[in-house]
């Protein structure tokens, strides 16, 4: 079997130790547009032990929307964060099954994914969830960077194209101008220095 269908999303069990997780639900603190492609939204827990500053950008043309955030512990003791759930969304169309590292495909013109090799984008019977497992311990204090989220659209039966566009925009080669066939065969610092 290909390495990526032994660990599916299904089969992938973890064990928790010591006290239950919980979900904490946020509310919406304030909400600031600086422009009509970016927005900031700040959001805590109901006992405030948790902030998270939430940023919506506009990119590609108006094509893709991309979603990062922050977490704080804003209380006096450590979090664990074990799942980080960075969108939840119902449609009432065909969805992919996405895995580890691969967008969902909504419909064939929309696509949904991190922006990260290792989250999650899981889509079933018309619903996406995306996730990031961090399993990171917050001390008082603390921030953590969650990975991005991007959802965009395309015509129909394009989103796979279009996703592909979206990805090569941001690779390191093609940004840093390396992206020609011999690419590999260039002397290390032998390229323009930007």
């Amino acid at each position: 079997l290909p390495l990526h269908r032994m660990f599916s999303h299904p089969y992938v069990q973890c064990v928790v130790v010591g006290t239950p997780a919980t979900q904490p639900r946020f509310v919406v603190e304030s909400v600031n547009q600086d422009n009509e492609a970016c927005a900031l939204v700040k959001l805590r827990t109901a006992d405030s032990c948790l902030r998270a500053n939430v940023k919506y950008e506009v990119i590609d043309d108006g094509r893709v929307l991309r979603k990062s955030a922050r977490l704080i512990n804003a209380s006096p003791s450590p979090v664990r964060l074990l799942r980080v759930g960075l969108g939840a969304y119902h449609t009432d169309v065909q969805v992919s099954d996405g895995e580890i590292g691969f967008p969902v495909y909504a419909d064939d013109e929309i696509f949904c994914s991190l922006d990260h090799p290792a989250g999650w984008a899981m889509g079933d019977h018309g619903a996406v969830r995306l996730r990031q497992y961090p399993g990171v311990m917050l001390q008082a204090g603390q921030s953590f960077v969650c990975m991005n989220t991007v959802i965009g659209v395309a015509e129909k039966g394009r989103a796979r194209e279009a996703f592909r566009a979206h990805l090569s925009k941001r690779m390191r080669r093609v940004a840093r101008k390396r992206d020609h066939p011999y690419a590999i065969l260039d002397f290390f610092g032998a390229w323009e220095r930007e």
